[in-house]
């Protein structure tokens, strides 16, 4: 998923640069097990924003000088994208020394306005996001300083010493343990730009897909004719792929209603927008095989990585099921590792692979077979 698309977000008021910095995110560069880490800080921060309290980040380092702030102006930067208010983030040390100078050359490369407040050996910067918001007021301090919240805090450990040599930090309602590498290592070398760049734009990543969750609700809807046009957009975008499916033309909803079992006929909806869907299809018309169907699954671009996929194939197995499927399969081709690991992750297996065993326009492609067993359905 990248950031282009997020009407109502507050793009047009933030700082140009930093605008078209969030634009060019990539969720789709989070691992799952990264995003297994960064969950609980989404669920955290839901938490508050439904019972309407506020949201305190203290995010904290050793020395208070790199990777918190960082993490502190990015969240802060994302909670306004995403208009989640009452969102105060903080940070500090487990001892303090200065903000490193290069954070402030990254961050104003990549669009923030820094205003240095005093030319201290513990400098204070003032930075800017967007034009009618207070600056984020940045300086290195230890995490319990009294510019930062006695308590009702969520306190988000961004590097692994500061995660070992604190075990407690006093005042905190939850934990979190976010860390990333230092950039400190690139220090005084040729890729010190670089380094710095790309561990401020992999914090934004994150912070984006952490935020993106917090307001999103998302239902899982019957799929009807009204729905169509957005599913026939979405199935688009998968043929565009070249790695999706052997189809070229879209269909039309009469010819996708005669293909699809009547029932288990998913649509993710967020925002009363859809953004995925799954369906089945008959494998074959012999009453032996009555149990068995086909999958079909497509997330669009805009939503791909942030877990749509395994909910939806949550619920069309639950489905399924209650409908006397026993036997789910799927092809793909092997090119499309993120279905194959979506499918492997909800209990399905490979059962074989078919060579050159269709042309998609000159190309000959292989396939890769997938099947998951019900143990509750066609069991007696």
């Amino acid at each position: 998923m990248d950031a282009a698309k997020n009407t109502g977000y507050k793009i047009s008021k933030m700082n140009r640069k930093i605008s078209e910095c969030i634009k060019a995110l990539s969720i789709d560069s989070i691992s799952e097990e990264r995003k297994a880490v960064l969950d609980p800080l989404v669920n955290y921060i839901k938490s508050k924003v439904e019972a309407n309290q506020n949201i305190r980040l203290n995010f904290i380092c050793t020395h208070n000088s790199r990777r918190s702030h960082l993490s502190q102006i990015w969240a802060q930067t994302m909670a306004y994208h995403f208009d989640i208010g009452n969102v105060y983030c903080y940070s500090g040390g487990t001892e303090s020394t200065a903000m490193f100078p290069k954070v402030a050359e990254t961050l104003n490369d990549q669009g923030f306005q820094i205003q240095k407040l005093s030319e201290t050996e513990n400098p204070v910067y003032a930075v800017k996001y967007a034009q009618n918001e207070p600056a984020v007021i940045c300086f290195s301090k230890e995490y319990n300083n009294e510019f930062n919240p006695e308590n009702e805090f969520a306190a988000i450990m961004t590097c692994e010493n500061a995660d070992r040599g604190c075990p407690s930090v006093f005042g905190a309602e939850a934990r979190f343990p976010i860390q990333y590498d230092d950039p400190k290592v690139s220090d005084d070398t040729p890729e010190q730009t670089q380094i710095y760049s790309d561990r401020s734009l992999q914090i934004a990543t994150e912070m984006f897909y952490v935020f993106s969750f917090v307001k999103s609700k998302m239902e899982i809807i019957t799929i009807g004719k009204e729905q169509f046009s957005e599913i026939a957009e979405i199935y688009k975008q998968g043929i565009e792929t070249g790695n999706a499916t052997f189809e070229t033309i879209v269909p039309t909803w009469e010819d996708w209603d005669k293909s699809k079992l009547k029932h288990s006929r998913l649509a993710a909806v967020i925002d009363n927008i859809v953004v995925g869907w799954a369906a089945l299809s008959a494998v074959s018309d012999r009453c032996v095989y009555g149990g068995v169907a086909e999958v079909s699954i497509y997330i669009g671009n805009d939503y791909k990585g942030k877990g749509i996929g395994k909910m939806l194939m949550a619920r069309l197995i639950s489905e399924s099921e209650k409908n006397g499927i026993w036997t789910l399969q799927s092809g793909m081709f092997p090119e499309n590792e993120a279905t194959i690991a979506l499918h492997t992750n909800l209990g399905f297996r490979i059962i074989g692979h078919r060579e050159k065993i269709g042309k998609l326009g000159d190309s000959w492609r292989d396939t890769v077979m997938m099947e998951r067993r019900s143990k509750t359905t066609g069991i007696n």
